[in-house]
């Protein structure tokens, strides 16, 4: 095992303890829609990476710098490959020494992995979930990501995104708690309520709504947070 392996194995650990912890806020998808969701990413990696590239394509007002951007893309397009493979990750594709040439290098080598395997896994060819871990490994690879770092940055991200605001009241003091992280920098051990704001409700009906049409296409009874794949 080396430390790419080693590396990849606590993502997916600490990416399904995320799961359990924002099952009810953040549902997790389904192996096919998180494939199309990683290839999805992907295209936004090589996105941001051109807009780096050529100064005479970058947009006006962009949050962060397009390198930032492009790892930060990356990142999401591990995700949602750690999500499509399941609790039992396969890295028996991943070579044991540094990949060279196109794939390592650019986001263009990763978006075209990304359509042959999702188009692999559409026609259920055989052995198509062991090259996930082989992407991951190439990501991994891209020059200046910290793969573990960064996910767990996005985690950060998401968490105070999607979860709702948190009112607290302490010595007459209302302050809030945004992704269970007081505002005021200290926990106020009172009573408290949840108030979901219509951005999330909206969010949390999507997630449902495609659910239910996931399951009744497949024939099966809708079951909320679940996913495939696991052996």
């Amino acid at each position: 095992m080396n430390d790419v392996t080693k590396t990849l194995e606590l993502c997916s650990a600490e990416l399904w303890a995320f799961r359990e912890e924002m099952g009810e806020d953040w549902p997790t998808l389904d192996t096919e829609l998180s494939l199309q969701c990683a290839f999805c990413e992907s295209g936004e990696a090589l996105d941001a990476w051109m807009r780096a590239t050529y100064p005479w394509m970058a947009r006006n007002r962009e949050r962060l710098s397009y390198t930032e951007a492009t790892l930060d893309e990356l990142a999401d397009t591990a995700m949602m490959l750690l999500t499509a493979a399941g609790k039992k990750l396969d890295l028996t594709c991943v070579p044991n020494s540094a990949a060279s040439g196109l794939y390592a290098k650019t986001t263009t080598g990763i978006a075209i992995l990304l359509g042959r395997l999702l188009e692999d896994s559409l026609d259920e060819r055989m052995g198509w979930k062991t090259d996930i871990g082989f992407v991951l490994y190439i990501i991994s690879l891209y020059p200046g990501m910290d793969l573990q770092a960064r996910l767990q940055a996005r985690y950060a991200r998401i968490r105070a995104k999607q979860r709702p605001v948190k009112l607290v009241e302490a010595d007459g003091v209302i302050g809030g708690v945004i992704g269970g992280r007081d505002l005021f920098g200290k926990a106020a051990e009172v009573e408290a309520r949840w108030h979901p704001t219509q951005t999330q409700a909206g969010y949390q009906r999507n997630a449902e709504n495609y659910g239910r049409q996931v399951a009744d296409a497949k024939g099966q009874p809708y079951a909320p947070n679940a996913t495939e794949g696991e052996e």
